[in-house]
């Protein structure tokens, strides 16, 4: 029985994906469409996707270019011999796949997916968009959902079904219709320049005339009565309030727009009402035990550990432009892993930032009692995340569960347009928000890494309420580090190395910054106590990408990892090291490319890098250093990669050698991916694309691994 409805279906390796539906599922039903959201690994159990008419599909990409873990089922299935070509023929969908093309592979989880849904019959009814995690997603992301309702909606209309339920007006569902073909070219609809459906119109004379609240007592929440406060009160504080020292004055960018802009009539997306209600629980405590009430992240494989800090030392010199650090971390329940496997840090946010953020909301005397969310009962659909306990204090929310760095997304900054009063910045959040505006949010705002804290500290009208803070902020994710010891050192100890992230005063960011999980470790550090430390972090184990050493050690690999890329090697390396005595093999070929701005301050593992050259675990050590006027060359891995093209091309074309690369995306791992094209079409005498027609056989051989970030 097919069913008339929307289905939103995703594939999710780090939730990327799987936020990006359920924001989707969220639109919908706020628009009064018949709705539903499934995970695809659920198909057979939840849903099956034979019955389903009309879809929207979020899918995202893992390793190099492989479907996420809970897609691969969902595709094998449809790749099946057995099925006949008119399978799916009644599924329209949409598609939006993610990628990064730093890898060599753009988008192959979301394109073999489609190459599937296509191989049955199905049908799409909204050109296919695949964004890319290289440039800016959201350059992709934003106009695809801009236009995916109006071809939502044409959809339906065409097929003769409507899907709304207007509370008002019900509305009887009518069959589709035979002769109405929906599936044809000309009703594939294009996201390049639709707008969306739902939209609201405001000019500056509109602006001007927004309600003023500032003499005016206000509640924060809908069950919030206890706790009332004058706007006026609190903007005429905030002038004196300060995140950091450092913070700066704000040049005209985030605060002021462009003369043009701000001329113009601005059309504005919906808005939609805030589900989320508040109630403070003044005789209970607040739920104790599990991070995060438990809930399990995406790109976990294992349950979240208590690990003691065994160990802190500075890899860098104090003048080293970058302060780069290796913990050790210790714990009787550590997990089982591989060199070159990764692992995740569980994060808190900066309690300075937690502290003046409860300050701007004027929530000092609500923030520590225990609450409880619960859903309004005109949103019955809508669920409070799971991530937040089922009693909690706001302080622990925000310091545990929100991620309060994130970029607002544009629905977030038009909620806040509804609690800001000054007639100016209410204005200036609408041109930031609206279609006309979208060069300057990308500018000021997402570029920018503007976060919430950005955003109140310069509209300071604004005052919005926890839930709606609640509804928006994403939810605060770990941080993966890779594994920079090998298993049969000490079992029950794990290292990894950092650079400390620094992010400088910018013209729309307020204050000075560190990395969040980085900052939070840097403030353990003390010179003067490296080791014993009577502190603790949770850590748990992720699902491994293949980026592990061969099962046979007697292939050659080659191992590119600049700066702190090189931590897995020296993983790879005592492990290596370790089997050497005992097997009765002996170990291929190996050679090590790695770089720093200057020998005498930032070349990592120096010495344990020599000793390990030194006593045959490593063949070769090939160092180049960026800044280093003692040693001007070569200055970058790529060019200590050409100047052993001869030995390289041998590996990759006359042998089964692995070749490993681990560090910078956006840059680097390029750089060194066009520098074996360009060495092949040299060895080969041949064009570039036949050299990388030859470059893509070796990584589908799964010879060529990346570990790579930006």
């Amino acid at each position: 029985m097919i069913r008339n409805k929307l289905v939103v279906l995703y594939g999710s390796q780090t939730g990327q994906s799987e936020s990006i539906a359920t924001d989707i599922h969220e639109d919908g039903v706020f628009r009064n469409y018949d709705i539903e959201l499934f995970c695809l690994k659920d198909e057979g159990k939840l849903f099956n996707i034979s019955e389903i008419n009309c879809a929207v599909m979020v899918c995202s990409t893992t390793g190099d270019g492989d479907p996420p873990e809970n897609a691969r089922k969902f595709i094998r299935n449809l790749n099946r011999k057995t099925l006949p070509e008119n399978h799916l023929s009644q599924l329209n969908y949409a598609l939006l796949g993610l990628g990064d093309s730093n890898y060599s592979t753009f988008c192959g989880g979301p394109k073999k997916l489609e190459k599937s849904l296509k191989k049955c019959g199905a049908k799409s009814y909204y050109n296919s968009a695949f964004a890319d995690d290289a440039t800016d997603m959201e350059d992709v992301i934003e106009p695809w959902l801009d236009g995916l309702w109006p071809a939502v909606e044409k959809f339906f209309s065409n097929k003769k079904a409507c899907m709304s339920k207007n509370e008002e007006n019900e509305t009887t569902v009518i069959e589709s219709s035979a002769e109405n073909d929906t599936n044809s070219e000309n009703n594939v609809i294009n996201f390049s320049g639709v707008t969306a459906a739902k939209i609201q119109s405001c000019n500056k004379s509109d602006a001007q005339s927004t309600k003023q609240l500032n003499d005016k007592e206000i509640t924060l929440n809908s069950k919030d009565t206890n706790f009332n406060i004058n706007l006026q009160e609190v903007s005429t504080k905030f002038l004196d309030m300060r995140i950091c020292s450092t913070q700066v004055p704000l040049e005209q960018c985030l605060q002021k727009g462009s003369d043009e802009l701000s001329n113009l009539d601005l059309s504005l997306p919906c808005t939609f009402p805030i589900y989320l209600e508040i109630e403070y629980l003044e005789n209970q405590l607040p739920t104790s035990g599990s991070y995060q009430n438990g809930t399990k992240f995406p790109v976990a494989s294992g349950e979240i550990i208590e690990a003691k800090i065994d160990n802190i030392r500075q890899l860098t010199s104090d003048d080293a432009l970058k302060r780069t650090l290796e913990f050790t971390l210790i714990s009787d329940k550590m997990f089982d892993f591989k060199p070159g496997d990764s692992f995740g840090i569980c994060c808190e946010n900066e309690d300075s930032e937690v502290e003046w953020l409860i300050k701007r909301l004027a929530l000092e005397k609500s923030a520590d009692i225990p609450a409880q969310l619960s859903i309004s009962k005109n949103t019955p659909k809508k669920s409070v995340p799971a991530f937040i306990p089922l009693v909690f204090t706001i302080r622990q929310a925000l310091k545990t569960c929100f991620e309060i760095r994130s970029v607002p997304k544009k629905p977030f900054l038009r909620a806040l347009v509804e609690c800001t009063s000054d007639p100016a910045e209410n204005r200036r959040l609408q041109e930031l928000v609206s279609k006309q505006g979208a060069s300057e949010y990308a500018q000021h705002v997402r570029e920018a890494n503007v976060c919430i804290l950005d955003i109140l500290a310069t509209f300071v009208s604004c005052q919005p309420s926890f839930c709606l803070l609640a509804q928006h902020l994403p939810r605060l994710m770990p941080r993966r580090y890779s594994i920079a010891n090998s298993p049969l050192g000490v079992s029950n100890a794990i290292k990894f190395a950092f650079n400390v992230t620094r992010f400088d005063s910018h013209p729309s960011r307020t204050f000075t910054r560190n990395g969040v999980c980085t900052g939070m470790l840097e403030k353990i550090f003390d010179k003067k106590h490296q080791k014993g430390l009577d502190k603790t972090v949770r850590i748990f184990p992720t699902k491994s990408t293949g980026f592990c050493l061969p099962d046979d050690l007697s292939r050659p690999i080659v191992m590119i990892g600049p700066g702190t890329g090189v931590a897995p090697f020296v993983g790879f390396l005592e492990h290596r090291l370790a089997l050497k005595p005992s097997g009765d093999f002996v170990l291929g070929e190996s050679w090590l490319f790695t770089g720093c701005r200057h020998q005498d301050k930032d070349f990592l593992y120096k010495d344990t890098l020599e000793d390990f050259k030194s006593n045959g675990a490593l063949t070769h050590l090939k160092v180049a250093f960026s800044r280093d006027v003692t040693r001007p060359q070569p200055k970058y891995v790529q060019d200590s990669l050409k100047l052993c093209s001869h030995e390289m091309m041998k590996l990759i074309l006359s042998s089964d050698a692995v070749f490993y690369i681990c560090g910078d995306a956006r840059n680097m791992a390029k750089n060194v991916r066009q520098c074996f094209i360009d060495m092949i079409a040299k060895c080969k005498n041949c064009s570039d694309e036949e050299a990388n027609a030859g470059f893509k056989k070796v990584v589908s051989a799964k010879r060529y691994l990346e570990d790579i970030w930006t």
